[in-house]
């Protein structure tokens, strides 16, 4: 059974959750870095880069390989608490072409087990994973369409920012803010929405950031169109544009 109504209000009071409206349909963005429609039940996750750190090493970067297990152990925790009927990953669950075949014995059942775990398992192709096998278990696509929603990895070239007719969900830029509270520092993923779109903040352990006011990103989601919520130890606060928390 799915979390109940009364679960996501009191994730919303807590401060692990806020709800927002795009298209016709609610949805709760977690502070763990996921997304939840109550209404088709359904789990969105994005920018796995499963097997980064192995791609890394083989650069001769030294940092450890054991991100993609951190990153399995964490999405599986995630659908227990929200048993879905379907999860949809955002593009970019690979690092790279190579990444399934590094995947260790214990990390492939892992990945196996959380694929088994809802109904539905969709794949979105991403820059970094644009083919994936066959043999491997879950739907692959170029985009899902969830209620009127275009659920891709990244924005289509065309999308006008000012224009409400065409609602999308994407992964791929990473986005991260910060604000300053009494004298502190905060730095986290984000979420970032306007009236049409939501950007995902990536999920994968070794996934840095790319700052809300980078061109890249406000070319889709201008300041003054845009909302952002930060997530921080557990928590998710909104941004306004003065850098506040509120």
């Amino acid at each position: 059974m799915a979390v109940s109504a009364d679960w996501i209000c009191e994730a919303v009071t807590q401060k692990k959750g806020v709800l927002v409206k795009l298209a016709e349909l609610s949805w709760l963005l977690h502070a763990e870095g996921v997304a939840f429609c109550p209404a088709h039940d359904t789990l969105l996750v994005s920018d796995l880069h499963f097997e980064k750190g192995s791609f890394l090493l083989q650069s001769g970067n030294p940092l450890s390989p054991l991100d993609t297990h951190a990153t399995l152990q964490r999405l599986t925790n995630l659908i227990k608490l929200f048993n879905p009927s379907k999860v949809i990953c955002v593009g970019d669950s690979f690092h790279d072409k190579g990444a399934l075949n590094r995947l260790s014995k214990e990390n492939r059942h892992a990945l196996e087990e959380v694929i088994n775990m809802p109904n539905q398992w969709v794949w979105i192709l991403g820059n970094h994973d644009p083919e994936l096998p066959v043999t491997l278990p879950g739907q692959k696509r170029q985009r899902v369409v969830v209620g009127s929603i275009h659920i891709l990895h990244e924005p289509e070239v065309e999308h006008d920012p000012e224009n409400d007719s065409h609602y999308q969900i994407v992964g791929h830029f990473h986005p991260k803010g910060k604000v300053t509270v009494n004298r502190h520092r905060l730095t986290g993923k984000c979420f970032v929405r306007t009236d049409n779109l939501l950007i995902m903040p990536s999920f994968g352990q070794y996934t840095g950031g790319l700052d809300v006011n980078d061109e890249a990103i406000t070319r889709h989601a201008t300041k003054p169109s845009r909302h952002c919520y930060l997530m921080y130890e557990g928590a998710i606060y909104q941004i306004n544009e003065r850098k506040r928390i509120r």
